[in-house]
């Protein structure tokens, strides 16, 4: 939606903050907006700031480039408090009763919340049902938080003489910036330069619902309904795309916006030559398409045209991880494509998995509820930092319905036996060491399928497709493997290679999840 920034006890620290604005100008377009401890300024366009060349004893400057969605509300945003957000408050409406308020936007909301509040806690931020990440100063300190999944990012440094500089991505910061996890909150004294940094857990349920298995299907879909609906934005001139795969999850989606009279593009990439066959993703998505008339776009791209496109989806996500690279291309060529027809929002299916056990370590776990869980806490650098930078990079907000916190918290007590065939787990354990593609003779995410069956008219084939990971469900995977080879390399240290000679820059230190 936004990039936030700021560098507090930095000299120059208006001019570092434009400069930051600048580089992260495809995060927002809308308005531009500084706070530098005394004033606040706000400009449709970076060049209408006052010069910085006289700001070096500035020593505090929050900036805010905006991505209007809902309502238009430049930022930074000034009350008891001043805040830079980022995101969405999807229950602003009922705490704007409990405020006894009236507000234009989720974030005079959010500053009226936050200054209601003394100190900002895991407590105090609790009940929101939001994507966000946030920098909030109130007598001297400065709060920095970002949604219990981290689906907006947010990234600091604290130097050696304890000066503070954060924003909503790493590539404008010192290059030993750190990810604020989403299970910190991170407090600063302006002042006296002191940090004390908050834990926090993810929230889920102590026990199994006890609801029968008709009740679950029905719950399941209302709550994925309305996690759908109320990521749509209000205003009609806001576009709206979707990230389309042709499996279950984007499938459930796309019918769930349709019945809802929303008019959305779904999208997909393939790439030609080089004898690569047609991707399976692409022809699921254009049959599903023609069969239930959406709107369908297709971007196109070639082996010629894909060392280059790698580069820039490196430089991008600032990482050359091959799982994150191959699975970024298809995704970041949609997302170009969407950007021709002026889309705002874009919907993507991440998320059912970890929550509905949809990938193999869910069937090899003992307790696949507790795998969903512990997925879910690493998400954030995994695939939603990516997800984040890309679609900003084509100036579209991200929206994970999938990710809901209500749909979540209900997921996680669903029973696995509703989730997994678990007789079938039980009859294969003692040979899917030898043989691993036995996991893909289990029945996975049941409660979705059902649910699914129940309240659309998607074919069997549709209901019941196996998950394939995008890098090769696309064919993009065969594309880089196909550049590799001509190398003379391994995939992985292909993208090395290029890091190195493209990039110019260390290698990132790998995580293996």
């Amino acid at each position: 939606m936004c990039s936030i920034i700021g560098f507090i006890n930095h000299e120059n620290s208006k001019e570092k903050t434009l400069k930051s604005l600048k580089k992260l100008e495809n995060r927002g377009k809308d308005a531009y907006g500084i706070y530098d401890g005394n004033k606040l300024e706000i400009h449709s366009s970076l060049q209408s700031f006052s010069p910085t060349s006289n700001s070096t004893k500035t020593q505090m400057c929050f900036g805010h480039g905006l991505h209007s969605i809902e309502g238009f509300q430049p930022q930074p945003i000034q009350g008891k408090g001043v805040l830079v957000f980022n995101g969405e408050i999807y229950n602003y409406k009922e705490l704007n009763k409990e405020l006894d308020i009236e507000t234009d936007s989720d974030t005079q909301t959010l500053l009226a919340y936050l200054d209601s509040h003394e100190k900002i806690s895991a407590e105090t931020l609790s009940p929101l049902s939001a994507d966000y990440a946030f920098a909030y100063l109130k007598k001297k300190i400065i709060t920095l938080a970002r949604d219990p999944l981290g689906v907006k990012p947010l990234w600091y440094f604290i130097d050696e003489n304890s000066k503070l500089e954060f924003a909503s991505e790493k590539k404008v910061l010192n290059e030993h910036a750190k990810e604020l996890l989403p299970t910190e909150i991170l407090h600063y004294n302006t002042q006296n330069k002191e940090v004390m940094i908050e834990e926090r857990i993810l929230e889920k349920p102590e026990q199994e619902t006890q609801d029968e298995y008709h009740t679950i299907k029905d719950k399941t879909w209302k709550l994925l309904k309305e996690a759908v609906r109320k990521r749509l934005p209000t205003n009609k001139n806001k576009k709206v795309g979707l990230l389309f795969s042709g499996g279950i999850d984007s499938t459930v989606i796309a019918l769930i916006l349709k019945e809802l009279g929303c008019d959305f593009i779904s999208y997909t990439a393939k790439i030609e030559g080089n004898n690569i066959e047609e991707a399976q993703d692409l022809i699921y998505a254009d049959e599903i398409s023609r069969k239930h008339f959406l709107r369908f776009h297709v971007a196109t791209t070639h082996v010629d045209e894909l060392e280059q496109q790698t580069i820039d989806v490196m430089n991008l996500i600032e990482d050359n991880d091959y799982i994150k690279v191959s699975v970024a291309l298809p995704f970041y060529l949609a997302c170009m494509r969407a950007q021709e027809d002026g889309i705002d929002v874009m919907f993507s299916g991440l998320g059912s998995e970890e929550i509905f056990a949809g990938y193999r370590r869910h069937k090899q776990a003992k307790d696949p509820n507790q795998e969903c869980y512990e997925g879910l806490k690493i998400m954030h650098q995994r695939d939603l930092y990516r997800d984040d930078v890309i679609t900003m990079n084509f100036t579209q907000e991200l929206r994970v319905p999938f990710l809901d916190k209500e749909l979540i918290n209900y997921a996680l007590s669903i029973p696995a036996k509703y989730k997994l065939d678990l007789e079938k787990i039980e009859e294969i354990k003692d040979e899917v060491e030898a043989k691993p593609y036995l996991n893909s003779e289990v029945r996975s995410k049941i409660v979705l399928r059902d649910a699914t069956r129940e309240h659309t008219k998607l074919e069997e084939k549709y209901l019941e497709r196996q998950k394939k990971a995008a890098q090769y469900g696309s064919k993009f995977d065969k594309g880089l493997a196909r550049l590799a080879k001509n190398a003379k390399m391994q995939k992985q240290d292909y993208l090395d290679q290029l890091w190195k000679e493209k990039i110019g820059k260390e290698l990132p230190q790998r995580v293996k999840y």
